[in-house]
């Protein structure tokens, strides 16, 4: 097992014959935001049917101020959720009651693929972003490199 830890942000990958994330979303505010979980065996399929399709998500108040200033330009209800109180403002609502834990797993498949190869592993993540999941990845590609010799 490889692990790396902050606070309340937990990432660990144990051995697994396959490639499985599991994915605890936990924020303040928005009840639905405070507790949502996704597991699933990464494979095309899955990729393709459960996360390809899941967007970004962010606070209307994180936002607010950026979209005053005219920045985020790409950024719109069509390719992203805001929620605003408990309110989720996007064309067509969400793709799944637990859209947010899968973009959550979406940019863990991303951020992990930068390591470079296929691994086996189910790896279990608690409140995780880019910069943990980045600091993760480099954790485990050194455990990698040190158990292979490389």
């Amino acid at each position: 097992p490889v692990y790396w830890s902050e606070g309340d942000i937990h990432l660990v990958a144990l051995p697994y014959d396959g490639y499985r994330i599991s994915y605890t979303l936990s924020y303040p505010g928005p009840a639905f935001l405070r507790g949502q979980f996704h597991s699933l065996l990464v494979n095309e399929e899955n990729f393709k049917n459960e996360i390809a399709s899941c967007r970004t998500f962010s606070l209307y108040k994180e936002i607010s101020a950026l979209m005053d200033k005219g920045l985020i330009k790409g950024g719109s209800l069509d390719n992203a959720v805001v929620i605003k109180d408990d309110v989720v403002l996007s064309k067509g609502g969400l793709f799944f009651s637990d859209e947010m834990a899968r973009h959550k797993i979406l940019d863990l498949i991303g951020d992990l693929a930068l390591i470079g190869f296929d691994f086996h592993a189910h790896i279990i993540a608690i409140r995780s972003g880019h910069a943990s999941n980045f600091a993760f990845a480099q954790r485990l590609l050194n455990h990698i490199t040190m158990e292979s010799g490389s």
